[in-house]
């Protein structure tokens, strides 16, 4: 039986050499062949929002996005079944004036019979690219197998705000995901803009005096602060970061209530705020540090919210005679990744009270 299919076969290749050259090639030219036309090309834009000194509003050659890819053939985007089976946490690599990756993929080239395009493929991109998954920052990716959307896992750094990488998500420019694309123009790119995944907080920090209490010091007392000391607690230390994301980041709780943390910055100043010939009241604030924001997860696990409790150590001058105290209060942390808070602080009248 075998012997008999390999003369079928040398039989039918006979036939195919007898035809003529012209048939032959029309059959050839009809399979997709690699060329620059169908190579997937990538460009990348950042959301212009400055809400860091340390986070990410330009990017620089040599620095990275990850990129996954799913291959839906004729169906669009299914949940249930779809996987990251095109690309898999593809590195793509900015060199100064283009995105480039190996080995280049190309749009599958499936034609209709009315010349339409019938393959779909959805992009999901993240910042920055992460190789080998560490132990803070990004620290897992779904699986190159598992059906769904792709994810991260990230980490709080455990030295925040010291330590710490802003993380960034893809969608289209109008905020939608990327999905079910199809084969793009020759001089056509799949666009990301990045979009904040972490919200941030106290970048900018600027105290000031109630006119309340500007008033009490009168023109003999003198306030300053020593220390501004923020706790921020029940901070959601690690979460996955779903790529499926639009406008808002689509954040969710690894395991409900097992990974919350605190953080503390401390910043000794010795700022001087009151009764001064430029006194500071709450129209006039003095900005006492930079440089010294948070990026958080903007989630809160079950009923616990995130907040930061701000504590001022202060001394007032009054002659050859000085009080020290501390004043503390408490707020609840917004949950908007694309919003920066500054932490303004106003020393009321109360501070003044034996």
């Amino acid at each position: 039986m075998k012997k008999l299919k390999q003369s079928l076969a040398l039989a039918v290749m006979g036939l195919l050499t007898a035809c003529s050259n012209e048939s032959v090639f029309i059959e050839e030219a009809q399979v997709p062949q690699p060329s620059a036309e169908n190579a997937i090309a990538f460009s990348v834009d950042l959301e212009s929002v400055t809400r860091a000194a340390n986070e990410k509003t330009a990017l620089d050659g040599g620095e990275a996005i990850g990129v996954f890819a799913c291959y839906t053939g004729d169906v669009k985007y299914n949940l249930s079944t779809v996987t990251p089976n095109y690309m898999y946490n593809q590195q793509v690599t900015y060199d100064g004036s283009t995105w480039t990756y190996t080995p280049v993929k190309y749009w599958p080239n499936t034609v209709d019979g009315d010349g339409s395009h019938k393959d779909y493929i959805s992009f999901f991109a993240y910042y920055p690219y992460t190789e080998t998954a560490g132990t803070e920052g990004v620290i897992g990716f779904s699986s190159e197998d598992a059906a769904g959307d792709p994810w991260l896992v990230y980490q709080l750094p455990a030295n925040a705000p010291i330590n710490q990488t802003d993380l960034l998500y893809g969608v289209k420019d109008d905020g939608s995901p990327m999905l079910d694309m199809q084969k793009l123009s020759v001089t056509g790119e799949v666009s990301f803009s990045l979009r904040h995944a972490l919200a941030c907080v106290g970048d900018k920090i600027t105290i000031c005096l109630s006119n309340d209490l500007y008033s009490a010091l009168g023109e003999t007392k003198s306030l300053y602060v020593n220390k501004v000391t923020i706790n921020y607690k029940n901070l959601t230390s690690k979460a996955r970061l779903i790529l499926n994301s639009n406008e808002l980041p689509n954040w969710q709780p690894v395991i409900s209530g097992d990974y919350i943390s605190n953080r503390k910055v401390e910043i000794t100043s010795s700022t001087y705020v009151g009764n001064s010939p430029t006194a500071l009241t709450s129209t006039n604030p003095v900005e006492i540090s930079s440089g010294n924001g948070l990026f958080y997860i903007p989630i809160h696990l079950d009923a616990v919210r995130q907040e930061a409790e701000i504590t001022v150590e202060y001394t007032v001058k009054d002659g050859e005679n000085t009080t020290t105290g501390s004043v503390s209060n408490s707020y609840i942390l917004k949950e908007d990744a694309q919003q920066k808070e500054s932490i303004n602080i106003v020393l009321g009248k109360k501070l003044l009270d034996p």
